[in-house]
Parts: C-alpha cells; sequence; structure tokens
C-alpha cells in the first residue's frame, strides 16, 4: 500500500489537449452506425473479414484467405502486411461490429500518430508547448486527413504513427544519451508490418538522413548500435518479409506486370498542389490526376517555415539545430520527389512507389517538425496557451472541408455489414471484372491465373495428367479426398498457388507420403500422385518451412526487444 501511495501521476494537460485533437479528426466517423466510404475502404474492410476467417480455419499466420473466390483462396496476407488487419480484428473478436472495429483501428491510429509525435519532439526539446504544437500539425495536416478519409489508406496511416518512434529512436542514438534507440527497431519493423512501399520511401530518406549525420555514425558505439537495431528490425517482420520476397522469387504474380515506369510522372503534383489550400477549388488546383484529392502538405506549415528566414540568425545557434536542418533536407527531399519536376521517368526503378504523392506523408512529418519550432523562435514573447490555442483554431479552420466532408458530398456514408464480406461468390458473378471490393485489382493472383481461367475451371479436381477417380471430397480448413489410381497422374486443385500449400497422401495400407505442391499452367495449385493405388490426399496452406521458421524468429525478436526495453530502462545505461 506504501508503494502504491508513492505513485503519481503526472497530469500533462498540454498532451490531453494532442489527444483531443486526435478525437477531433476523426469527426467525420463519428455517425454511431455507418463509415465514410473512402478509395479503398471496402477493400480494407474485406481483408479485414479475410483475416478474421481464414484465422478460424486454424491458418496462423493468416496468408492465403481462405474466403476469397469461392474457397480458391487469395494471397492478401502475404503480399500486404498485417497489422491493418490484426489490430480491428481484436475488437471484432471482442464482440464489436464490424463498422465499429474499424472506427477504433483508426482512433488508434490518430491517437498514437499524436502521442509518439509528442514524446518525440518533447525528448528534442524538452519543451511541452513545441511538442504540443507539432503533434496538432501533424494531425492537421492535408495529407494525414486525406489517407484517413477520403483515401481510407490503413497502411499508409500506420506510417504515421511508426515515423515518430523512427525518428526518436534515431535521435536518441545520434543526440541523446542512446537508451532509445531501439525504437528504430520497433519503428522500422512497425513499419515493415504496415506498409512495404511506406517502408521503402522512409528506408531511402533515412539513409540520406544517416548520411547527412555521418560523422556521429562513424562513432565505433554508435554504428554497432545501429546495426543491431537493423537486424532487430528485420527480424521482427520477417515473418511477412520472408514469405513475401519467398514467393515474390518463386513465381510471378500481376502486381509485377501492373505498374511502369510513365506511371509516376503521370500521378506527379504540380507545385501549386504542394502549396494549395483546401479553400480552392477541389482543395487543390485540378492540375494533375486524382485532382478530387488534395495533394498538399498544407498552407500554414508552409507559410511558418518560409518565415523562418526572420528568425534565421536565431535558428542557426539553438540547440539541436543540424538536427533540424537534416529534418528540412529530407523536406526538401520529400517535396521534390512529389513533384513534376523529379526525374521520375529516367529512375524506372521507383516505380514500385505507384502515386509520387505518397511522399506526402513523409513530408507532412518533416513539415510539422519545423513549422512549430520556427513558430516557437517566432512567438517567443507570446504566452504558451494563448499561441497553442490560436495556433490550434487555425489548423481546424484550415481543415474544417475534411471535418465537414460527409455533409458536402452524397453517397460517402454507408453501413459495412459482416456479412457482406464473409465469402467471396467470385464465379456467381457473370461480369468478366473481378469484384474489387474483395480482391482490388487482382494484383496478387498468379500471372498464369486469368479471369477467364477461373470462371470456365470451377472448383472442381481436375486430372491433368494420367486417370484416377476421385470420391469424398470435403473442403473445410483443408480439403481431403479420396482417390483409385488408374494410371500416375497430376491433379489440379481448386486453389490459387501460392508457395507454402502442403499436400498430404495417405495410401491404403496406411503408409504416408508428403508432396510439394506445384505450380500449374493456368496459375492453380497441382499435386503429383505416382506409384499409390489407392488413399486419401489432405491439402492445406500452412506455409514453407523457412516461412514458419520467419514466424516464429519475428515472435521471439518482439519479446525480446521488449526485454532489452525493460533492461535498458532500468539499468540507466546504454
Amino acid at each position: 500500500m506504501k508503494k502504491i501511495a508513492r505513485l503519481k501521476f503526472n497530469f500533462d494537460p498540454y498532451l490531453l489537449f494532442v489527444l483531443c485533437i486526435a478525437v477531433l479528426v476523426l469527426l467525420p466517423f463519428l455517425n454511431p452506425e455507418q463509415v465514410v466510404r473512402g478509395h479503398d475502404t471496402e477493400v480494407h474492410l474485406a481483408r479485414i473479414v479475410g483475416f478474421v476467417e481464414t484465422i478460424k480455419t486454424g491458418q496462423i499466420p493468416a496468408k492465403v484467405y481462405t474466403n476469397m473466390l469461392n474457397g480458391m483462396g487469395y494471397g492478401w496476407g502475404i503480399f500486404y502486411p498485417p497489422l491493418s488487419v490484426m489490430i480491428p480484428a481484436i475488437p471484432l473478436g471482442l464482440g464489436f461490429d464490424l463498422a465499429n472495429s474499424y472506427k477504433l483501428f483508426l482512433l488508434f491510429c490518430t491517437v498514437f500518430s499524436g502521442l509518439f509525435m509528442y514524446q518525440f519532439v518533447f525528448d528534442i526539446s524538452g519543451s511541452r508547448l513545441q511538442a504540443a504544437l507539432t503533434s496538432i500539425f501533424y494531425l492537421a495536416s492535408p495529407y494525414f486527413l486525406t489517407d484517413l478519409i477520403m483515401r481510407g489508406a490503413v497502411g499508409e496511416q500506420l506510417i504515421f504513427v511508426f515515423l515518430p518512434l523512427i525518428f526518436r529512436g534515431t535521435y536518441s542514438l545520434l543526440y541523446g544519451n542512446q537508451k532509445k534507440y531501439l525504437l528504430i527497431a520497433v519503428g522500422f519493423g512497425g513499419l515493415a508490418l504496415s506498409h512495404v512501399i511506406g517502408l521503402a520511401l522512409v528506408v531511402l530518406l533515412m539513409a540520406v538522413f544517416l548520411l547527412l549525420n555521418i560523422k556521429k555514425i562513424l562513432n565505433r558505439t554508435v554504428f554497432a548500435k545501429l546495426i543491431f537495431a537493423a537486424i532487430l528490425a528485420i527480424f521482427s517482420s520477417a515473418s511477412f518479409l520472408v514469405p513475401l520476397f519467398e514467393n515474390i522469387i518463386s513465381t510471378d504474380y500481376w502486381v509485377e506486370n501492373q505498374t511502369h515506369a510513365e506511371d509516376n510522372f503521370l500521378y506527379a503534383v504540380y507545385p501549386s498542389q504542394i502549396l494549395g489550400s483546401t479553400f480552392t477549388t477541389f482543395w487543390a488546383q485540378p492540375l494533375g490526376n486524382l485532382d478530387e484529392m488534395p495533394q498538399s502538405i498544407g498552407l500554414i506549415s508552409s507559410l511558418i517555415i518560409l518565415s523562418g528566414l526572420l528568425v534565421l540568425p536565431k535558428l542557426r545557434v539553438q540547440p539541436n539545430g543540424f538536427f533540424y536542418f537534416s529534418i528540412f533536407i529530407i523536406l526538401v527531399l520529400s517535396v521534390w520527389m512529389c513533384t513534376i519536376f523529379f526525374p521520375w521517368q529516367k529512375l524506372s526503378w521507383l516505380v514500385f512507389i505507384q502515386f509520387p504523392w505518397r511522399i506526402l506523408g513523409i513530408a507532412s512529418f518533416a513539415s510539422s517538425i519545423l513549422a512549430a519550432w520556427i513558430l516557437i523562435m517566432l512567438m517567443d514573447k507570446m504566452d504558451a496557451n494563448i499561441l497553442l490555442i490560436i495556433f490550434t483554431i487555425i489548423s481546424i479552420v484550415y481543415i474544417s472541408p475534411f471535418l465537414d466532408f460527409g455533409s458536402t458530398e452524397e453517397g460517402v456514408y454507408f453501413k459495412p455489414y459482416y456479412r457482406n464480406y464473409d465469402w467471396h461468390s467470385y464465379l456467381e458473378n457473370e461480369a468478366w471484372g473481378y469484384n474489387r471490393t474483395f480482391i482490388g485489382g487482382g494484383e496478387y493472383y498468379p500471372a498464369k491465373l486469368y479471369v477467364t481461367n477461373i470462371r470456365e475451371r470451377g472448383t472442381d479436381i481436375k486430372v491433368l495428367e494420367g486417370s484416377t477417380d476421385i470420391d469424398a471430397v470435403i473442403r473445410g480448413s483443408k480439403l481431403s479426398f479420396r482417390f483409385k489410381n488408374n494410371q500416375n497422374a497430376v491433379l489440379e486443385l481448386p486453389f490459387a498457388y501460392y508457395v507454402g500449400y502442403q499436400a498430404k497422401i495417405t495410401a491404403s495400407n496406411g503408409v504416408i507420403y508428403k508432396v510439394i505442391p506445384t505450380e500449374s499452367i493456368i496459375g492453380m495449385v497441382s499435386i503429383p500422385i505416382n506409384g499409390i493405388k489407392e488413399g486419401t490426399v489432405e491439402v492445406v496452406y500452412r506455409g514453407s518451412l523457412i516461412g514458419q521458421t520467419s514466424f516464429w524468429l519475428s515472435f521471439v525478436t518482439w519479446f525480446g526487444i521488449l526485454g532489452l526495453s525493460i533492461k535498458l530502462r532500468r539499468s540507466g545505461s546504454a
């Protein structure tokens, strides 16, 4: 009881204020039963349900969603990182409906984006006012709200959560006492489990940041800890990255054939869009594609950063000045990469980015940090609370078109029901196109698997070679059937091919044979039955041996990071 009595609750009104803003930006989602229909919202709702339905079959980790394509399976879990479905699956499993589970996930994103940014900037500056201003600029940045409300881009939304952790750990390692450097591993590990393209972009720009700080990195202790954090990040995300690369290397998928170098240039942003106010027509000058979507870092942050010229001598002598300069370089590079001025057509290896305006997320992160820092210098004689309130009001007014989105656009709200997504009756639809609600662009099909193949094939077991009789087919968490082999045969099963299917043949005499499935000529799973006259076949997706090993490696690594973090905190040493 004495220990409990000594515990103190450190009330932080600035942090509480930030968390209130994190809830406020979710205003369009406060409709109790419905959600905003963003560009990708229904695709991600289908992913959430597919994840839950697949877990119910016992497939852990859930890689091939068994409720897709009439049970043929779709590799959402192989190609799209799992964190954006794992988090909403928790309230869904606790009894919340699909709509509110999705909203709780978005609340998680906004709250932790604000919280982690606040903690990061407080570590840098020691100023709660600066930390609060940065977090508010971050939460009220146009691209943050574009991802949240208009795009429904849940993977990109998680980038905003992990960026502050990555830079907080990096700051601790290069400029601080190195006690929090493991946040680099947590941030990059979480980012890898959230958004692959975002991971690649952050790695690219972080490399620039580290090059700018090369003198600090050449310190032997710093370099060793940086490498250790990188190894932990790779191990912690191996459960996703290893099966991803294993499938990419072994088989050709549509995603590798659907992007072209010139597409990046076509989706690049014009300068007026970068600085454009959300009050202009279409919230930005309609010069590029997707003109209904603001592609901006925001006018407020931009003007404040420009105003830094007025106090440049003061900024140059501030503590951590070179750190802020490094952030400024990241801002300049990320803004440049968004625009038509970047040589997209010559850098074909960057085709994986798809949309240059994705980099606005990193630009928004950098601009929020710089804007708050400069604003403190500009208004150093103003009362802190008044300054915070004034710029919070300005920021909220500026983003008011976002917060009023549902009342100005028809057909924005809809009620998602779990039953609408739990079974994808693909073959019942006579249209030639696929159902984008469930599988997006179908980019994670094997490249050999065409829409016409699926429709003509059906869901039966096909004999490709030889002759055999098939009986007693059962489909549940696994496919099983009996056979009588008249001649050595090759069977094609009603599963889209992904690396990790396992087949077991139990002969009539009780001998068990393990067979490695292969890809058929149309991208389905096929197995040979040779030299066995009669028996039972069981086929299930469990992942390959290397995939299973990577899962446990990640599982152990996350607990290891937790243990090391606790040890560092208790020891008070690096």
